[in-house]
């Protein structure tokens, strides 16, 4: 089959216009389609957001997958643009200077940053989160955009709190043991 665009007008009861073959934009609109859907089911099943966002203090995300709703309690639309908050906003404030130096440092280097931190969640409550990003840098060495992905490590974070407590503390005393 074949898509067609018909433009056409009647005037003094006849018809006059063109027909013009459209089928190449329509597939290649339908190719791009299932090509953002793809890209979009292959970032929901990984298990962290993925996202690039400028090199500025605040991180202005330009993109931010949705898996960020499940850690932060906010929707990625949030982030974009810094429609309705900064990603800095959500970094718990004890953790916001040892973020910001971490990744200007490995900046400076030219390397990847890998950060482990807390943010703030839209409930109030606390998630440890790990981070890897990395810059990409144009010829003459600034800074264009960050690339990276959050996981949530919370999980792992309280395991390895009552681990040490455990290690230190007597579970029937609750008594240092050693």
């Amino acid at each position: 089959y074949v898509w067609v665009l018909d433009e056409a007008v009647f005037e003094a009861g006849a018809r006059s216009g063109f027909l013009l073959d459209i089928t190449e934009r329509v597939r290649a609109v339908e190719e791009l389609r299932l090509s953002e859907e793809r890209f979009r089911t292959l970032l929901l099943n990984i298990p962290g957001a993925m996202y690039r966002c400028a090199p500025k203090s605040n991180w202005d995300m330009e993109f931010i997958s949705d898996n960020i709703e499940t850690m932060s309690g906010y929707p990625a639309s949030d982030f974009i643009e810094s429609r309705v908050r900064t990603f800095a906003s959500i970094i718990h404030p004890d953790d916001r200077q040892a973020v910001e130096q971490g990744v200007d440092e490995a900046l400076g280097r030219r390397e990847p940053f890998i950060l482990e931190y807390r943010i703030v969640r839209a409930d109030g409550g606390v998630a440890w989160v790990y981070e890897k990003g990395q810059g990409a840098f144009d010829a003459d060495g600034q800074v264009l955009w960050l690339d990276g992905a959050i996981f949530d490590i919370t999980e792992r974070k309280l395991l390895q709190e009552e681990l040490a407590r455990q290690a230190f503390y007597d579970s029937l005393t609750g008594l240092a043991n050693r």
